[in-house]
């Protein structure tokens, strides 16, 4: 199950009956990103696979064969668009090195309002620092959370202050899992 220390998200999110782009070869997405992925992210995609939370999360799985839903794409796409910040003058310097630098920060998931998810690969896996990109601010704002699954929770438990901005302040649980086949433009919608 997709647990954090404090809970089990299946107990709080109801997971779709068809999971799109749930499953495939995690050793063939780590040795072409280089680096062991969080247990909890892979449990989470094995178990709702693409889709949105509450209307307003994504975590982008990659095994999606859509290129503008996949991992892979999504981390070169974002982790150039943060430099892209840089080179235009808009900021003097990224206050973290991004993907594929050492410690870089790795891309995973998007918001509605477009805060990009980040991991800080510092350490082991369970470790990495969730590291949110603000667009409105055009900075990164660290989240409090060390694993996927915590921060999850709070969004689910509508916890303030997860989100730059309370991003998600007024949605609700009811909103439920979307699961979304991007590659067949199919959904369905899970609730508990």
């Amino acid at each position: 199950m997709v647990k954090s220390q404090k809970n089990d998200i299946t107990s709080i999110l109801q997971y779709p009956t068809t999971a799109y782009a749930a499953s495939g070869d995690w050793s063939l997405i780590e040795s072409t990103i280089g680096l062991k992925l969080p247990e909890d992210y892979k449990q989470f995609i094995e178990k709702y696979g693409s889709g949105k939370i509450c209307d307003s999360v994504s975590i982008i799985s990659p095994f999606v064969q859509n290129s503008d839903w996949s991992l892979l794409p999504y981390i070169q796409i974002t982790t150039k668009s943060y430099q892209s910040y840089v080179d235009t003058g808009v900021i003097n310097q990224l206050r973290f090195p991004t993907f594929p630098a050492l410690n870089g920060l790795l891309p995973f998931g998007t918001t509605e309002n477009s805060n990009c998810l980040n991991w800080l690969t510092k350490g082991q896996p369970i470790s990495w620092v969730l590291i949110i990109w603000d667009p409105d601010t055009i900075e990164f704002v660290a989240s409090g959370y060390r694993t996927l699954a915590d921060y999850l929770i709070a969004i689910l438990k509508n916890e303030h202050g997860i989100l730059p901005h309370d991003a998600l302040l007024g949605t609700s649980i009811s909103a439920g899992f979307t699961a979304i086949d991007y590659d067949n433009s199919r959904f369905t919608k899970a609730i508990l």
